[in-house]
């Protein structure tokens, strides 16, 4: 193994990604961590993956904001327009809007102008 059950440094590392990550579940704490980590190309090629899976809706709406975020970073910013307007359309269609969400993704959409 690389590390023991006693690695207190991994303990911490463990414990901050957690508490960092709160509200995301499985792979995509993985993608938000790549991001932290600039490793943005290997967090596209993760929430690429994790959309052709079978998902509930509001988490297809996350991971392409999610794929908007990184291609902002990427200075990509037609791409990053496009994943956001994807979340949006799939925000607004849902049965219960979440409306933090929706503002969330206008505000991206705003940062891609700055």
């Amino acid at each position: 193994t690389l590390t023991s059950d006693t690695d207190t440094q991994l303990g911490i590392l463990t414990k901050t990604m957690r508490d960092s990550e709160k509200g995301y579940v499985g792979w995509s704490v993985l993608g938000n961590v790549l991001t932290k980590m600039n490793e943005l190309d290997k967090a596209e090629e993760l929430f690429c993956r994790l959309l052709e899976g079978n998902l509930k809706e509001n988490e297809r709406a996350a991971y392409f904001n999610q794929l908007g975020n990184i291609k902002n970073q990427q200075n990509q910013y037609l791409d990053a327009l496009d994943f956001y307007k994807k979340s949006l359309e799939i925000d607004e269609k849902m049965d219960k809007p979440n409306y933090s969400n929706i503002a969330n993704t206008h505000n991206n959409m705003g940062s891609v102008y700055e």
